[in-house]
Order: structure tokens, then sequence, then C-alpha cells
């Protein structure tokens, strides 16, 4: 797995602590989750999915490499996936 950006390594803790506050004061009730900041791989996608997000918003990874890398996210996630 590639090494992880600074501004990744603080959302992921952040959307940690959110999803931990919304199991205890919502009991896991319907609700959205989103995943975002530094997302540039699939593999950081699939880690904001396990942290229970409904969405991931990736901005960052296609600003930096283009529109082509959405084809890459994708097969990142999928191999994650299996």
């Amino acid at each position: 797995m590639p090494v992880r950006n600074n501004l990744f390594s603080c959302s992921v803790t952040k959307v940690m602590n959110i999803a931990k506050m919304m199991k205890d004061e919502y009991n896991d009730k319907d609700c959205s989750l989103l995943g975002i900041g530094g997302v540039e791989t699939g593999y950081d996608g699939a880690e904001f999915i396990l942290l229970r997000s409904n969405i991931v918003q990736i901005c960052i990874g296609v600003m930096v490499h283009g529109y082509g890398r959405v084809i890459t996210l994708c097969a990142e996630l999928q191999d994650f996936m299996e």
C-alpha cells in the first residue's frame, strides 16, 4: 500500500471519531457518513468504507493525477474487496 499523506491521515482520524460518536449517540440509526480528505487511491477509499462511510469523495487524487486516476482507483478498490 502507498505511503499515506498527512491530509488523509488526519481525515481518517476525524471520520473515525465521528463514526464512534454516531454509534454512541445515535445507536447506529440510519445515518450517513461522508469520507473525505486526501483520497488518492482505492485503498484510501476502502479505509473510509471500513470506517462505515456511506460515501467517499475523491477529489485530490483526480486533481493531482487527472481524470484517468478514477480507473486506477476503481481497480484498487476492487482489488481490496477481493
